[in-house]
């Protein structure tokens, strides 16, 4: 038999080159098959479409996030904004509870049922004095 550089894997014995054990551990000879891996190139053009396409949805996103978020109030909902306001300034005042304490108590259900929009602008305009 003809001498390869052939190495087995488990002992590190050379091997025969058409030995399917190891003479010296007995080890199977296993056959490594280089796997080829094939790339798919893709167009400049697609690549540069997807990423324009991209940009152009977080655009469209930041501008709709913008117009919800600058919309103005309602009487109705300026009145309900008052009105936590007004709740969160009675918290404050009457029980001196902590910020985290009057949200809570604004979101509540069963206690104020305040959207978390309502209660977050009571919190940011609450007066009081926690010294």
């Amino acid at each position: 038999m003809k001498k390869s550089k052939k190495i087995c894997t488990n002992c590190g014995t050379k091997l025969d080159t058409g030995a399917e054990f190891c003479p010296h551990c007995g080890a199977p000879c296993r056959v490594r098959r280089s796997k080829k891996i094939h790339i798919k190139k893709i167009p400049i053009g697609k690549i540069a479409f997807a990423a324009a396409a991209a940009a152009a949805a977080v655009v469209i996103g930041i501008v709709v996030f913008s117009f919800i978020q600058n919309r103005p109030l309602s009487e109705a909902d300026r009145a309900e904004y008052a009105s936590a306001l007004e709740k969160a300034q009675s918290y404050s005042d009457n029980s001196h509870l902590s910020k985290a304490k009057i949200y809570d108590y604004l979101i509540d259900e069963e206690i104020g049922h305040f959207t978390p929009d309502e209660a977050q602008y009571a919190i940011d305009n609450l007066v009081a004095d926690y010294n």
